[in-house]
């Protein structure tokens, strides 16, 4: 999320797509089509793996690039088994805060979203595949009526909506002299 005023905050995703992983049974690339050279600035492809090139160092150097361009104040990470990410990017000097995924964490900032989505408050640049994932997500209800998109449920990836609920999650609860100061 980027720094903007509370009643009009802006999402400036940045996706890429990995060859599939057939030990997880991935035999398509997700989201392949998005990434055509007919749209740049909203991801990047990748026709195989790069030898000596983990996804951990790809997404590193993105985050670097992103960080020249618009001085990332924090990184909100999902919790779960990103240790290591998480220990590069602070040596890296990033503020890394874990988010978790669960009721707890989801539910205010993805009734948040829903808001602002429903009240075309939220700036998102128009990125085509946002705007797919969006249109993928299942939300889950509990019995106390928290809210929680659910990856299971859901038609395809979500993992940008999921992205945009973390970083208004931040925003929401204070972080980095957030809404809430």
């Amino acid at each position: 999320m980027a720094a903007t005023s509370p009643a009009r905050p802006t999402s400036r995703p940045w996706f890429s797509c990995s060859p599939p992983n057939p030990s997880r049974g991935e035999t398509n690339y997700f989201v392949l089509p998005y990434f055509s050279r007919s749209m740049p600035g909203h991801g990047t492809g990748s026709s195989g793996p790069h030898p000596g090139t983990s996804s951990t160092t790809k997404a590193r150097a993105k985050i670097e690039e992103l960080n020249q361009l618009y001085l990332i104040r924090e990184i909100e990470i999902d919790r779960w088994n990103s240790t290591q990410l998480q220990t590069q990017l602070q040596g890296d000097g990033l503020t890394v805060v874990p988010f978790g995924q669960g009721y707890k964490d989801m539910s205010a900032p993805t009734k948040e979203l829903g808001a602002l989505v429903l009240s075309k408050r939220l700036r998102h640049g128009e990125n085509p595949v946002l705007h797919w994932m969006a249109g993928n997500v299942a939300v889950l209800q509990d019995a106390a009526g928290n809210f929680n998109p659910a990856k299971d449920k859901s038609a395809d990836r979500i993992d940008g909506v999921v992205a945009t609920i973390m970083g208004l999650g931040r925003r929401w609860g204070g972080g980095f002299g957030g809404w809430c100061s």
